[in-house]
């Protein structure tokens, strides 16, 4: 009987020893930059002049080139985050 007792105390004892934390990652690695604030667009008076139009187009062009390389840098930034969870979550096995 005592060394059943003995056995149980030391068990405890020992698994206590074991009982382990959550392990979180870091906050800043939880989340992804946003998606990017869309792009409003004036409309083109196609009536005016072809170099006033050609100027419009241009701009509209612009921002929709830099809308698109900010919502790729946005979808990046999400991937390596999650790359980064995946092997830290990894790592932890």
């Amino acid at each position: 009987m005592k060394l059943t007792t003995l056995a149980a105390a030391l068990s405890m004892l020992i698994l206590t020893g074991c009982a382990t934390s959550q392990i979180r990652p870091p906050s800043e690695r939880l989340s992804c930059k946003g998606e990017p604030e869309g792009v409003g667009f004036p409309k083109v008076d196609w009536s005016g002049d072809v170099t006033a139009i050609r100027s419009m187009v241009n701009a509209r062009e612009m921002a929709t080139v830099t809308y698109m390389m900010a919502l790729r840098e946005a979808g990046q930034d999400c991937r390596s985050q999650l790359g980064w969870n995946r092997d830290y979550w990894q790592g932890q096995r």
